[in-house]
Parts: structure tokens; C-alpha cells; sequence
């Protein structure tokens, strides 16, 4: 009962910092957003995409999936980064063993979740859409958590 409690108070840490970034204004102007950088902190990560599958770009297509691979199985929450480049993701999709939400200010995406039980995530639990050329999406920044919320580094997220 108090690791579930503690998932959760993890799950509103996570969720709150996303809520917090200065680019999750509802403008829909063309003025540039704040840099959702400054917000994730821990470190660079590598680039997603690399399979070389790309997205349909007419509003009919339902583009590419990929899957969100972290590289420790101890990472039982996360906040990452994407940047879009060219394409753009559409939408961001948790099964039933996570906890998560996404935020899009374009060029950039930030997604924070939870695993919903203290268990290694599984490869794709997080879904990821794209719309257009999946290898220019790439993982800005990635910053994660263990059981304990202690600070997991070298986490790396790739798209596949």
C-alpha cells in the first residue's frame, strides 16, 4: 500500500512539473513559446526515429506509431522532451500499465508518466503517433525516476 501511494504521489509530481512549463499556454498565436528546455534539467538523450518509417502528411492519414524504449528497467516514472522537427506528433498513448500525460507546444512535446505498479515498463507501453518523417522527431531531454523517486541517471528514451 505505500509503494501504490508513493506511485502516486510521484504520478502528481510528474504530472504538475509538465502543467508547469512555460510553453503550455493555450495561445494559438505564431509567437514563439517559451523554452520548454529550462524545465527538464537532467540530461541529453538520444534521438528516436530510427527505423526509418515515415508518417502520411494529408489530415486523412493516421500516421506512423512508434514505441517509447527507456534504457533502465529500475525507471518507474519520467519526464522527456521531444522535439518534432519536421513532422509532428499527433498524439501520445498509455496501455493500462502506465500512468501519463503529454503536452504539445510545437516544435516540442513534453510527456510525463508513471509506471501504475512497481514494475519494469514494458516496450510499448507508450505509444507515440507521428505525422510526417518519424526520424526528425528527436528526445531533447530526459529525466526519470526510481521506485523511491530517486533520481535515475543515463536514462536514455529512443522511438522504434
Amino acid at each position: 500500500m505505500k509503494k501504490h501511494m508513493k506511485l502516486c504521489n510521484i504520478a502528481r509530481l510528474l504530472v504538475l512539473a509538465v502543467l508547469a512549463l512555460p510553453a503550455c499556454s493555450k495561445s494559438t498565436t505564431t509567437d514563439t513559446p517559451a523554452d520548454p528546455d529550462a524545465a527538464i534539467t537532467d540530461q541529453d538523450a538520444t534521438t528516436g526515429g530510427q527505423d526509418g518509417t515515415t508518417g502520411g502528411t494529408d489530415a486523412t492519414d493516421p500516421g506512423v506509431k512508434s514505441g517509447l524504449t527507456l534504457s533502465d528497467p529500475n525507471v518507474r516514472g519520467c519526464e522527456i522532451l521531444l522535439s518534432e522537427g519536421t513532422a509532428k506528433i499527433d498524439t501520445v498513448t498509455f496501455d493500462g500499465t502506465v500512468v501519463g500525460t503529454f503536452i504539445r507546444e510545437a516544435p516540442k512535446v513534453a510527456i510525463s508518466f508513471v509506471a501504475a505498479k512497481d514494475a519494469p515498463l514494458a516496450n510499448g507501453a507508450i505509444q507515440v503517433t507521428v505525422k510526417g518523417d518519424a526520424k526528425q522527431v528527436t528526445v531533447k531531454k530526459v529525466s526519470c525516476v526510481d521506485v523511491k523517486a530517486a533520481a535515475v541517471a543515463g536514462v536514455t528514451a529512443t522511438l522504434n
